[in-house]
């Protein structure tokens, strides 16, 4: 406790008061800084998500989906379970992770192998032998039909339902016994969470 004194020697009992009351409010400052530093750098994160670097696998138009082998390091095609037309869409994955497929929406054909910096405006989540996926969708920054588009609730009712297809018959079914269940569109925020605790968790792993 903080005391000060007058020249006859009393305590200044108003004196006290004022620095013990300017020390519960540095304190309160001081814990006030760190909470939002803390939802800053929460902030930074999901923001630092916004763009992305993606590899393209499967160019747009294509019919046969192509999957880079990491032993082989080549790419291999997998017939769709059913015909699924030319794909409406770039398919590739995350740089650095090859498990992450992502969409890479653009009006442009993509050449095979090549890095993209892209904006995620969202993914699709679905079930598949009891673990739950995300499949990434975004859209490179070099295109800009997708300008406008901030989320993936936003986009055309067909191709949602193009995307939705592609998991179902596209790559994802190894086999026809293989059972799979769409959760749902998940919106651009919500994606970003997740894929900055992922990588978060990967790099824990390390």
């Amino acid at each position: 406790m903080l005391y000060s004194y007058d020249h006859q020697g009393n305590t200044n009992t108003k004196k006290e008061k004022k620095e013990i009351h300017s020390v519960q409010f540095d304190y309160f400052k001081v814990h006030s800084i760190f909470f939002v530093l803390y939802i800053y750098k929460r902030e930074t994160v999901i923001t630092r998500m916004s763009f992305i670097d993606c590899i393209v696998d499967t160019p747009l138009g294509q019919t046969i989906y192509y999957q880079w082998d990491t032993l082989k390091q080549l790419y291999r095609g997998i017939e769709p379970l059913r015909p699924i037309g030319n794909f409406l869409a770039n398919i590739g994955h995350v740089d650095g992770n090859s498990q992450i497929t992502t969409i890479l929406l653009s009006h442009d054909t993509l050449i095979q192998g090549t890095v993209h910096s892209c904006r995620i405006i969202g993914s699709l989540t679905y079930m598949m032998s009891d673990k739950t996926y995300h499949l990434l969708i975004a859209t490179p920054q070099s295109c800009r039909a997708y300008n406008h588009i901030k989320t993936v609730h936003e986009l055309p009712y067909e191709t949602l339902q193009w995307i939705e297809h592609f998991v179902l018959y596209g790559n994802m079914n190894q086999t026809s016994s293989t059972y799979i269940h769409i959760d749902g569109f998940v919106s651009s925020e919500k994606t970003k969470e997740w894929f900055s605790h992922l990588l978060h968790t990967m790099e824990k792993d390390r």
